[in-house]
């Protein structure tokens, strides 16, 4: 059973990974403008291999969401402030605005229920799988976690 919760937590950040990387070339980009671009999906990549070499912010922080919860064995506010502080040090690749202004705030020692953006941004879901996977049979505490972590930023 262990084994398998470890397949779902490598395949969930894998595929958040690969996903980013893949959709970060895109991202804001209107899907029609997409399409007119090419008509070859796997002749695109093949001949744009450098758009494709990067993850962004959301793959970071998801990594970052995952350590804290290892660190904290769990949800823990202190944990996931000092990993998200240290993405600020990674350095960011690509974040909103709200989100580095939140996060800069908490490392001056703002609390996060002041430094909060509330941004209206989707960050949080680009971050939250990790916490979907670790409360995965605790519905209850996975509800307040996963709005307890978007409240952060």
């Amino acid at each position: 059973m262990k084994t398998d919760y470890l397949d779902k937590f490598t395949g969930t950040l894998l595929g958040v990974s690969i996903g980013d990387t893949l959709g970060h070339p895109f991202e804001g980009v209107l899907r029609e403008r997409i399409y007119s671009r090419f008509s070859d999906f796997k002749e695109f990549i093949r001949s744009n291999k450098k758009l494709f070499n990067t993850y962004t912010d959301d793959t970071q922080l998801t990594l970052h969401t995952a350590k804290a919860l290892i660190q904290g064995s769990g949800f823990n506010e202190d944990y996931f402030i000092r990993e998200y502080v240290e993405w600020l040090e990674d350095p960011p690749i690509g974040p909103g605005f709200g989100c580095i202004s939140s996060i800069q705030k908490l490392k001056y020692g703002i609390s996060w229920k002041k430094a909060a953006s509330n941004s209206g941004g989707n960050g949080t879901t680009m971050r939250v799988s990790p916490i979907g996977l670790f409360y995965c049979k605790d519905i209850k505490n996975l509800k307040i976690f996963a709005l307890h972590s978007s409240n952060i930023t």
